[in-house]
């Protein structure tokens, strides 16, 4: 749970009565102190035309107490409005004269003559509109004062260790027994440790996230008490440890922060005294050495560090997971380590296993790397060459097909040049179970300069895809067009290959390799006019078809000499003369040639891969020819519908395929059996459920005339068949993005992202359409809310929403209260949209949404927080102070 709580700069650590509901409040405001104002505990500061705006913000704002009022220099007709989450006597202390001010809080009993004695403090319960007088007491040191005085809450608190200026810390009130103060936090890679000297004297990352506290805060902290050290860990099967050290002291800058430690306790194993002991050891950064190595920096090299993951498992490490490496003298880099294939130590730069990363990319990306080292990545060119630099490696491929038979090819030899020699392969010494696909048969890759690959090292290797680095320069050895582009891949190909392990992840289907197709007579002297996929030059028409068989949406292809040259021009189309019979022109020395017949084998039509290639009509006749071997073929008879429009796509397992079957008998002898429909394309997730494709994953909708596009479609929630369109779950993706982006839509359909404004209306403009949110909370807790009408209208209208009829679980925030969305036009940081009189909703709640003035639901604000309202919430579930963990919103025909 992520919870913000903010304590005055120097008063005390009485817990403040949190105000009712927000929207439900009416407030009393007590008379104007004019000449005073109220320091600290800011919750915003914001510009106002008018006394009465500030009150407005003050009581909508669900933390506000009290607010400060006055002048800003040199603008007569706007005013500063400061909100408070404290009051003039609690915070007595920071009640101050400024006569450019005036202070006004909520009306409470505080406010009667005197109601506490001299030595005490006046503390208001707001809900029930009672007080208690309290001693006054010292401001906390740290959060085990806070949980002696009865805060037992997981958060930011403020500290006041000494007479300097307070600052905020992240308290564990939790742990054993409670009242401790956070200064480090890893869990998710976000932030990067490895900075300077002076980001570490003054802290870096977020309290809410990854972060280092500050040495100088540390130094403050263990200064003002005697301390304990505690270090809690978690491996990536779930096992946690700590240690635990009874004395922990850190001194000042001017004697490097040097470290005070002993005593141990705990399950982890003592790794800070025992064998390279850190005690009285002095802080280290990459530009500041002050550890006891003679020749180096430990910050930026260790001696003997480990060079790859054969090093740890030798040196005992024995858990799959992500470990750094230093092959050589430069920066280190993070590998993930495979403890248990094969004796274990395998290094892995390469992984496929759900298509949820592009590897479709340029040369930069494989030369830096991309991915996540925890799903599926290309760990980097540059990093795969120092790695087989650093020792003599094996290569290793593990792969495993659809029916969950592994198979594996080991090579002896494995090195990989650097990038002036565009990353030249040697490879040799096959062993394995899948067969020698690499070395042997007429192309093997032995020493080819790669034109971009992928891999798994033993330092072993797997699998990639990749755009051509330059057209003009190949350095595979075909002469018929460039592999990586023919076969959508990066590799060391010959020409081209006998094995394509980077090629498209297909999911399920055939492989490209199996793909054939029959053309039909050339027509010569005649060409077709756009609808280019590429244009380049070849030896020979055979190398036109070549390509075109391993283009998947080639249909037909030119075929043009060029004058005083030997080469040949080819021009490869994704229509054909049927479809764009007005762009079939005369053109002397053309030959134009389209597909017959695409054949597809050892498949089924019945099975995984019935027909991939792209069909551009509404109707078509397949014709199935049947045989032991099972051959099918698929052909276009006639056009009906746009033929301009891309709307009758097969894809592997379409549900209407398997209305096609033969209902006669086992075949036995080739038969022919006809069948003449017409198919009408999906235009939401549920007509796809509704044909029977009850998997999740992203499909092709046709929602309208207009282009097709991509949805993420959930096929288990609830009967199946919702079309997600927003989706949060790690903070990965920035929805705090102008009107553009939110038009167009942002982020993965694999990860977090916004389908799209304008698609959302051709959505919504299809069918009457059902909203759905879940969400869940960081406590693993699950709600949903659901309305049965929703429609959103085009860019003229501003997407203004259309919404009604609650059911759920999780509460009504959206109609509900005083801010329903109903009828309201979408809000971004660059447009503002709501009917928020003083500023722009979207600006100050991080955003992009349906804004009122402005909300009681966020799921677009920031995933990190910040003030309150800020993030992701839901008023009816969790508040607005509780920034929930996921998100996905959907719709469904009703």
């Amino acid at each position: 749970m992520h919870l913000c709580v903010t304590f005055l700069l120097c008063a005390v650590a009485y817990g403040i009565g949190r105000i009712s509901e927000p929207d439900l409040r009416a407030v009393n405001f007590a008379g104007k102190i004019e000449g005073k104002k109220l320091n600290g505990s800011l919750i915003r500061e914001i510009e106002v035309d008018s006394e009465s705006s500030c009150q407005l913000e003050c009581v909508d704002e669900e933390r506000c107490q009290s607010y400060n009022f006055g002048t800003i220099e040199g603008n007569s007709g706007k005013f500063r409005c400061e909100l408070s989450d404290s009051d003039r006597f609690v915070g007595l202390a920071n009640f101050t004269k400024d006569e450019h001010f005036i202070y006004r809080g909520i009306m409470s009993t505080c406010e009667e003559d005197n109601p506490c004695k001299e030595n005490e403090i006046c503390v208001v319960d707001y809900k029930s509109n009672t007080h208690v007088c309290k001693c006054i007491r010292d401001c906390p040191k740290n959060c085990l004062d806070y949980y002696q005085n009865g805060s037992k809450t997981d958060g930011v608190y403020w500290v006041q260790p000494d007479e300097e200026e307070p600052f905020q810390v992240l308290c564990d009130m939790t742990t054993d027994g409670g009242g401790w103060t956070i200064f480090q936090r890893r869990m998710d890679g976000s932030v990067d440790f490895y900075v300077d000297w002076e980001s570490y004297k003054r802290g870096f990352g977020n309290l809410k996230g990854e972060f280092w506290l500050g040495n100088d805060y540390l130094h403050r902290l263990t200064a003002s008490a005697s301390m304990a050290f505690r270090i809690d860990m978690e491996d990536y099967e779930g096992d946690r440890r700590f240690a635990e050290y009874t004395t922990f002291t850190v001194a000042d800058e001017s004697d490097n922060y040097q470290v005070t430690i002993d005593g141990y306790r705990g399950t982890a194993g003592d790794s800070l005294l025992s064998n390279i002991p850190i005690r009285n050891m002095r802080f280290t950064t990459k530009d500041k050495d002050n550890d006891d190595k003679n020749n180096g920096n430990c910050a930026l090299d260790y001696k003997d560090c480990p060079k790859n993951c054969l090093d740890y498992y030798q040196n005992g490490s024995k858990t799959d997971g992500v470990y750094w490496v230093y092959p050589d003298e430069e920066e280190p880099f993070q590998v993930p380590c495979d403890m248990i294939t094969d004796g274990g130590g395998w290094t892995i730069f390469q992984r496929r296993m759900d298509g949820s990363v592009d590897f479709y990319v340029d040369w930069e990306s494989y030369k830096k790397g991309f991915g996540n080292l925890e799903g599926e990545f290309w760990l980097g060119n540059d990093y795969l060459h120092r790695l087989t630099a650093s020792a003599n490696m094996v290569s290793r491929i593990d792969m495993e097909d659809y029916e969950n038979d592994p198979r594996f090819a080991e090579y002896t030899t494995f090195a990989v040049a650097d990038e002036s020699d565009n990353y030249q392969v040697t490879i040799d010494g096959y062993r394995g179970t899948a067969g020698d696909s690499l070395l042997s048969y007429s192309r093997p890759i032995k020493s080819i300069a790669v034109r971009l690959f992928l891999g798994f090292l033993r330092n072993a290797f797997d699998i990639f895809d990749i755009y051509y680095r330059d057209m003009r320069f190949t350095n595979d050895v075909s002469t018929g067009g460039n592999c990586a582009s023919s076969f959508k891949g990066g590799w060391w190909y010959n020409y081209c290959h006998n094995a394509n392990p980077n090629g498209l992840y297909k999911g399920g289907g055939y492989a490209q390799d199996f793909k054939s197709a029959n053309f039909a007579k050339a027509i010569n002297d005649q060409k077709l006019n756009g609808s280019v996929l590429r244009d380049f030059e070849v030896a020979s028409e055979i190398s036109c078809q070549f390509a075109c068989v391993s283009e998947d949406q080639c249909l037909s292809y030119n075929f043009l000499p060029i004058h005083e040259k030997e080469t040949s021009r080819c021009q490869l189309s994704g229509s054909d003369r049927f479809a764009s019979q007005v762009n079939f022109t005369k053109e002397d020395g053309a030959s134009y040639r389209g597909i017959q017949v695409i054949k597809l084998m050892n498949s089924n039509v019945l099975g995984s891969a019935p027909a991939r290639n792209m069909i551009l009509a509404r109707r078509m006749k397949l014709v199935l020819l049947t045989t032991n071997q099972t051959l099918i073929f698929v052909s276009v008879l006639e056009v009906s519908g746009n033929p301009l429009k891309k709307t009758g796509r097969l894809a592997p397992n379409a549900a209407r395929l398997r209305k096609i079957k033969d209902v006669t008998s086992t075949p036995k002898t080739f038969r022919q059996r006809e069948t003449d429909r017409i198919y009408n394309c999906p235009k939401n997730c549920l007509e796809y459920y509704q044909n029977g494709s009850t998997t999740d994953g992203v499909y092709w909708v046709y929602p309208d005339e207009e282009e097709p596009f991509q949805v993420l479609c959930d096929m288990t929630t609830d009967g199946g068949g919702w079309t997600t369109f927003q989706r949060r779950m790690d903070g990965s993706v920035d929805f705090y993005v102008d009107w553009e982006s939110y038009k167009k839509g942002f982020g993965n359909l694999k990860g977090e992202f916004w389908l799209g404004n304008d698609y959302l209306h051709r959505l919504t403009s299809s069918a009457s359409m059902v909203f759905r949110i879940d969400m869940e909370d960081y406590k693993g807790d699950r709600r949903f809310a659901e309305y049965t009408t929703f429609a959103v209208a085009d860019e003229s209208d501003n997407y203004r929403v259309t919404i009604d009829g609650y059911r759920g679980t999780a509460g009504d925030s959206l109609l509900l209260y005083t801010k329903p969305i109903k009828n309201m036009r979408l809000t971004t940081r660059d447009r503002d949209d709501d009917v928020q009189q003083d500023g722009d909703c979207a600006v100050a709640y991080r955003g992009g949404w349906w804004y009122n003035a402005c909300h009681n639901a966020n799921p677009n604000g920031s995933y990190q927080g910040g003030s309150s309202a800020q993030g992701v919430t839901w008023l009816s579930f969790r508040g607005l102070d509780y920034l929930l963990k996921r998100t996905e919103i959907k719709l469904r025909p009703a």
